[in-house]
């Protein structure tokens, strides 16, 4: 944990190598920008800030809740499109045991549990991804060891599986067929 602090406080301070990491790490160019913005409202314990002493509808932007639309929409295959296999296994463990506990007793109101778990997900994603982010820094020995090490470690690391988001599509069209057919 103050190791992650530590790294943290190291890239608020230096926007350019933050920059370079998260392009490295997160490696699709059209959302790197939004990355860097998260990052700079992420805490030091290596959390989104979702509410402020204001509220949730706090002055700045960056103190609102942190959605992920991608998330939303691709369930638990959004976490194997972003290398967090571990979250991945849960939530599709999770969404496919609520699915057949619903079909099995036939109690059809269990299902919306599997929509409030992606709605849970849907808002903390971003910030389970930047301490992953975080975390492979620590242990690529950022600070400690050559910057091109650290770079390449970041890009082994980081990136994306596009596969992923064909089983994402196959995840949304079965789940929105789900409760067509529950609620019908």
């Amino acid at each position: 944990m103050k190791k992650r602090t530590d790294v943290i406080l190291k890239l608020r301070e230096d926007r350019s190598a933050l920059e370079k990491l998260l392009t490295e790490y997160v490696q699709t160019s059209w959302s790197i920008n939004r990355f860097i913005n998260l990052f700079n409202a992420f805490t030091v314990q290596g959390d989104i800030v979702l509410f402020s002493h204001k509220g949730i509808f706090a002055g700045s932007p960056l103190q609102r809740l942190s959605i992920n639309i991608g998330a939303f929409l691709l369930g638990p295959f959004y976490f194997f499109y972003r290398k967090l296999y571990l979250f991945g296994i849960l939530f599709l463990i999770a969404s496919s045991f609520i699915a057949y506990i619903s079909i099995k007793t036939g109690f059809k109101s269990i299902y919306l549990l599997n929509l409030a778990i992606t709605l849970v997900v849907f808002i903390h994603v971003n910030a389970v991804y930047l301490r992953k982010f975080c975390d492979n820094l620590v242990k690529s020995g950022y600070g400690k060891v050559d910057e091109q090490y650290v770079l390449g470690y970041m890009k082994a690391s980081g990136g994306v599986h596009n596969w992923a988001l064909l089983g994402g599509v196959v995840y949304l069209i079965t789940f929105v067929a789900m409760l067509v057919m529950i609620f019908s």
